[in-house]
């Protein structure tokens, strides 16, 4: 029962590592241990796109596009339904839409990926972690190099793991148990958050990844992520107000529309109230 419930997925998952294997083979650029990605620009260009799954009888997309420049921290906000983890994916490449296209750099997402490795980074709610370090886990995908522990420690300071860990006996050796099982929902999060800063990346995508944070922790972070500005563009689906705040731009979205895209105060002003009873996020609430 078990194997007859997950055949859908591994399928899915099959079909999604051939995809990506095709597109990685036409990339010869050798992979850059020192994480500089030289030529990659962090701008974001959404042309045109229009997007549904196969079994939707009408398109979550419609000849949408947008514009994220290079530097800027935008805010991806609308109620369940919305979109916006479809937007972030189309973003990351693993959707493709059907009309129009998806640009990082100037490619498509997937060449940009394969491409400068490690210079897009993604930050899921629930973080996968493995058996094993906390090392082992902010490293995850590559070897590792003593030279390379300066970068470690600051993406764990960032993350603010970085008091915590040192607490520890056994430091950046400490093992963090089956699926990360002696660590908290909040230093899941953030170590999560440590290895997708571990790269130096260029594009940072965090998808409600401060949810489980405490309210302290989280605006420590966002300060982290201000420190980062002009450097690197971010890209944020909103869970609490004070981190969408600081946000340069703000997406709003509802039915798979962009309503507002502007500043925090402009978007507030152009989505109307809506009714308490529709689980639509009210105006008060952006």
């Amino acid at each position: 029962m078990t194997i007859q419930a997950n055949l859908v997925i591994s399928q899915k998952v099959k079909e999604l590592l051939s995809e990506f294997q095709t597109t990685t083979d036409a990339i010869t650029t050798p992979y850059n241990s020192k994480f500089d990605y030289k030529g990659f620009e962090s701008k974001i260009i959404i042309d045109n796109v229009t997007f549904g799954y196969k079994d939707s009888e009408k398109p979550i997309f419609k000849n949408m596009s947008l514009t994220i420049p290079q530097g800027k921290i935008v805010g991806i906000v609308g109620p369940s339904g919305s979109g916006k983890t479809s937007l972030v994916d189309l973003i990351l490449g693993v959707l493709e839409p059907v009309n129009g296209k998806v640009l990082i750099s100037g490619v498509s997402p997937r060449i940009a990926a394969a491409k400068w490795s490690g210079a897009i980074s993604y930050v899921p709610q629930n973080v996968f972690i493995k058996e094993g370090t906390i090392l082992e886990n902010v490293i995850l995908g590559y070897d590792y190099d003593p030279s390379d522990e300066i970068r470690v420690w600051g993406a764990l300071q960032k993350s603010q793991l970085e008091s915590w860990v040192k607490s520890l006996s056994e430091g950046l050796n400490t093992q963090v148990g089956e699926f990360g099982s002696r660590l908290s929902g909040g230093q899941k999060q953030r170590v999560g958050i440590a290895r997708a800063l571990y790269t130096s990346p260029k594009l940072i995508v965090l998808d409600e990844a401060t949810s489980s944070l405490d309210s302290q922790t989280e605006h420590d972070f966002t300060d982290a992520l201000n420190s980062l500005k002009s450097k690197t563009t971010l890209i944020i689906i909103a869970h609490r107000l004070s981190t969408v705040k600081q946000c340069n731009k703000i997406v709003y979205m509802e039915d798979g529309e962009i309503v507002s895209f502007g500043s925090f105060e402009e978007v507030r002003e152009k989505v109307p109230r809506q009714d308490a009873g529709s689980g639509r996020v009210h105006q008060r609430n952006l």
